[in-house]
């Protein structure tokens, strides 16, 4: 079998523009820039790509599958002259300097840009095939065209890339299961079409010189791409795929009285409109007619189409041609014995036509002559055929791989082309035949890549120093300074087009010389304070982009030893990142002189009792206010979530959570039979307390009397402000998933929709660690949510992030979990 990919030049040049331009990351170390001033990378953009023919670029060996399943060379050593494909890339690479990044701040710095033309920077596409039979797609600097005085050395090393293309796995369940790739080849035709050759491993059983002719046609000839109007297409031999299909409806056709199948199946492409495969498979009717068989041929037509994206369906339909000397017994029978095809019938359970009119005739003596019409016209009008077609339509109704549809049955198989190239953007639209190949093909979603731009705002710090916990002023004091990042499109290919919404090309980070990732680096650190590596805590937070960077300073640290000349003469914190937004530098300010903590004796009793009533003692009150006790830093985005826990309620008492204006309900629960509840609520940085209430509670109702004291414990937990979506209709089922080191946002609000989140390096580690997808189920204006749920329906955590559907049901805030703390409270309502 030989398997061939196409795509149109539109189609290959926009996805070797995206892989290319999602591959920069700036080096973590200065370059020469235009005029030899040292400089940051700052971007890198494909402008346009020129395709070019590699005649005889190597000699390939022609490979064969051993008895252990390996794909190694053919020990007669035989081969061909493989092509290649140049891919010439017309690029701007974009520097800023290192003075001017320095002085930027949060504004970003001044650029300056160096064309480099297709003629010097390339890369050239090759396909080989690894010892488990998977096509390898390696494009790699054309290292010669590409002179260091003109590129940047590190350039051409961040254009490599290999993409194993497992062709058995994007077509599985049309080609025999096992199918292997012995042989790959890449070329382009006039038209400048990108075409990929697979040779699978049925292809082993031919003749050398036959796979050799071939290669020669398909590199040195005028291979078609049959590409019709569409961006992509794959194309198969229709034989092979008749073979592997007919594999497939022979385990559906199995005996079931009367019908009986013999060993064996036939199968035929016969193209067409709709792509048409016809199984035939021999058969007999058990005793048809008076105790005779009657054999026949059963045909299976398999009609292609696409009903919808990614779905091919084979919509099946079943006749059959019976065999002319049985029918012609039959007939001699019926002669004989006119009654004889009417017992079979009623023998199974099928009488057909004239069975009511003889049964009549055979009431009155003499009649033989109609008895004989009424059992030939059962013949002639297939009462075998009935008998036939009812077994078999039972036997499929009970197969599950099959949909009954108005004109029979369909099987529908989901095909996806994903591969480390073309993810999932190749989508499958039509099936056709071109003579006798099948062709699938489809359009191209690959987005005009675009690099995002790292825009900051509102740095703060480093502030004044305070108390770590204003309930524990023994944990000492602590300094804090914050950037908000946000995230717009940068560099884009096909500049003159209106820009996307969001840059469709995700953050990565710097670069080391050794290869590894570097997010930050802190710059004029001379004493290392802002660098302990013993300290308890993270001095430099960069939970991803959006998002809020929190720097930090504890007492502690600053009392160490090594440290003591940063008490009295502190300084600021130069915190330099390296993002494929581009290299910044941002500075927070040096924090005060550290001081020992005082307070005055009222400062003092003011806040032992807001800490007392949360911690300790028995709180008297009608209504219980619960104070947020994490001093939050100095952030201009962030949310509180409130996890209330109570127990000593009524069992089905209800619960009522209220914002500190005691009429706005924030969540409500009911307690269970062990009296215990459950809520949770998310709340602006505003909200400083919530009230709880119980039934005859609320603010406006009279108290109502209770046996015993109800135990509170609360865990606050600070929440940075990631992202806000605005939807055009209400939120129907949200889903948070860490996966493959991205945490993604699934949203279903009307149609589906996907946001990735980004989290830098830092936080991927615990991301894993925590995996698994957090869901909410859908929810509608009919179908309320529970009042005894636990965690109210709009609102949903995984892997430390927080999504939160606002009241208006079309507004989503992503948070990150940030610091959390445990209060508790014994409550006596009066």
């Amino acid at each position: 079998m030989i398997c061939q990919f196409a795509f149109t030049h539109a189609a290959f040049e926009r996805l070797i523009a995206y892989r290319l331009m999602s591959e920069f990351r700036p080096l973590t170390i200065p370059v020469a820039g235009p005029g030899g001033e040292p400089s940051w990378l700052d971007g890198a953009t494909v402008d346009g790509v020129h395709l070019a023919k590699i005649s005889a670029d190597r000699w390939v060996a022609l490979n064969e599958q051993d008895p252990a399943g390996q794909v190694a060379p053919s020990p007669l050593n035989e081969g061909f002259n493989a092509s290649a494909v140049r891919i010439g890339v017309h690029v701007t690479v974009h520097f800023a300097t290192v003075s001017a990044v320095a002085a930027a701040g949060t504004s970003a710095p001044t650029t300056t840009s160096v064309t480099v033309p297709a003629a010097v920077l390339g890369v050239i596409a090759r396909v080989d095939v690894n010892a488990q039979g998977v096509a390898q797609l390696r494009i790699e600097p054309d290292v010669a065209a590409a002179p260091p005085s003109v590129v940047p050395h590190h350039v051409p090393a961040a254009l490599t890339m290999t993409a194993p293309i497992d062709v058995g796995a994007a077509l599985a369940g049309l080609l025999p299961p096992g199918t292997r790739v012995l042989n790959a080849g890449i070329t382009l035709t006039d038209a400048d079409e990108i075409l990929l050759r697979f040779e699978m491993s049925d292809e082993g059983r031919k003749a050398l010189i036959e796979r050799y002719q071939g290669w020669h046609h398909f590199f040195e000839g005028q291979p078609q791409s049959h590409l019709g109007d569409q961006a992509w297409a794959v194309s198969i031999d229709g034989s092979a795929l008749a073979s592997a299909v007919g594999s497939q409806v022979d385990a559906l056709l199995i005996d079931k009285h009367p019908l009986y199948f013999s060993p064996g199946i036939g199968a035929e492409f016969r193209g067409g409109a709709p792509p048409r495969i016809t199984v035939s498979k021999y058969a007999r009717i058990d005793n048809a007619c008076a105790g005779n068989d009657v054999r026949l041929d059963v045909f299976a037509h398999l009609d292609f189409s696409v009903p919808r994206d990614n779905v091919l369906r084979g919509s099946l339909h079943v006749d059959y041609e019976k065999n002319t000397g049985d029918v012609a017994k039959c007939f001699g029978l019926a002669i004989l014995n006119p009654l004889g095809i009417l017992i079979t019938a009623f023998d199974h359970g099928a009488t057909g036509i004239g069975v009511a009119a003889t049964a009549a005739d055979l009431l009155v003596p003499g009649l033989k002559p109609l008895a004989l019409l009424a059992g030939l016209s059962m013949l002639i009008a297939g009462v075998d055929q009935q008998l036939a077609m009812d077994a078999l339509n039972d036997e499929l109704e009970d197969e599950s791989r099959l949909t009954r549809t108005p004109n029979g049955f369909a099987l529908d198989l989901p095909l996806e082309f994903t591969n480390d190239l073309t993810r999932d953007w190749f989508v499958l639209t039509q099936a056709a035949a071109a003579g006798n190949r099948f062709v699938l093909r489809g359009r191209s979603d690959v987005p005009a890549p675009s690099l995002p731009r790292v825009q900051a705002h509102s740095l703060e710090g480093m502030s004044p120093w305070r108390l770590r916990d204003r309930c524990e002023p023994g944990r000492g004091q602590e300094t804090r300074g914050t950037l908000a990042l946000d995230l717009a499109v940068g560099y884009r290919f096909g500049g003159g087009a209106a820009p996307p919404a969001r840059p469709t090309i995700s953050m990565r980070y710097g670069l080391r010389p050794d290869g590894g990732n570097q997010v930050y680096e802190v710059v004029g650190d001379h004493l290392g304070v802002y660098q302990d590596p013993h300290s308890e805590y993270r001095a430099v937070d960069i939970p991803g982009v959006p998002g809020t960077v929190t720097v930090k300073l504890t007492e502690a640290t600053v009392r160490k030893n090594q440290f003591a000349d940063f008490a009295p003469q502190p300084y600021a914190l130069r915190l330099r990142m390296f993002t494929n937004g581009g290299v910044r530098e941002y500075t927070f300010a040096a924090p005060p002189v550290l001081t020992a903590y005082s307070e005055s004796i009222a400062q003092a009793a003011e806040r032992i009792n807001k800490c007392k009533q949360l911690t300790v003692g028995l709180v008297e009150q009608a209504i219980l206010e619960l104070f947020w006790r994490v001093d939050p830093p100095d952030l201009r985005r962030f949310g509180r979530q409130w996890d209330i826990h109570a127990a000593g309620l009524g069992p089905g008492q209800r619960a009522l959570v209220f914002a500190p204006d005691q009429e706005t309900l924030l969540t409500h629960g009911v307690a269970n039979a062990d009296g215990r509840v459950d809520l949770r609520t998310v709340t602006t940085d505003t909200i400083d307390s919530v009230h709880i209430a119980t039934d005859g509670q609320e603010p406006d109702a009279e108290p109502a009397s209770q046996q015993g004291p109800i135990n509170v414990a609360v865990e606050q937990t600070l929440l940075t402000e990631v992202d806000r979506l605005y939807l055009p209709a209400a939120v129907e089922e949200l889903e948070l998933e860490a996966r493959d080191g991205d945490l993604l946002l699934r949203i279903r609000a009307g149609q589906r929709l996907a946001r990735r989140i980004d989290v830098a390096p830092t936080r991927l580690q615990a991301l894993h660690a925590a995996g698994g997808v957090k869901r909410l189920l859908s929810r509608s204006d009919s179908a309320p949510v529970p009042a005894e749920t636990a965690a109210p329906a709009n609102i949903v955590t995984a892997s430390g992030m927080v999504a939160v559907v606002a009241s208006d049901g079309r507004t989503i805030t992503t948070f990150r979990r940030e610091e959390s703390q445990i209060v508790t409270a014994q409550w006596q309502r009066t």
